[in-house]
């Protein structure tokens, strides 16, 4: 929850326009971990990154083409 006084701020600057798209915490959070992986991945490291993060590590390498179709986009 973002408060009234936030919310009338957001009303006021953005109101009567396109709707706004605020994502929730968990997928700002998702997207923080997954180029952290992407960072931190030397070439052979799947296995320690998965440990790290709690993940499988065929989560890791969906993780890691995800990331870098992204980066070949940008």
């Amino acid at each position: 929850m973002i408060g009234i006084t936030a919310y009338c701020k957001l009303v006021e600057t953005y109101g009567g326009g396109p709707p706004i798209y605020i994502p929730r915490l968990a997928e700002v959070e998702r997207e923080q971990r997954d180029e952290s992986i992407h960072k931190e991945f030397t070439g052979r490291n799947y296995k320690e990154l998965a440990k790290k993060y709690r993940l499988t590590e065929m989560s890791i390498k969906r993780i890691l083409k995800k990331e870098r179709q992204k980066e070949a986009v940008n």
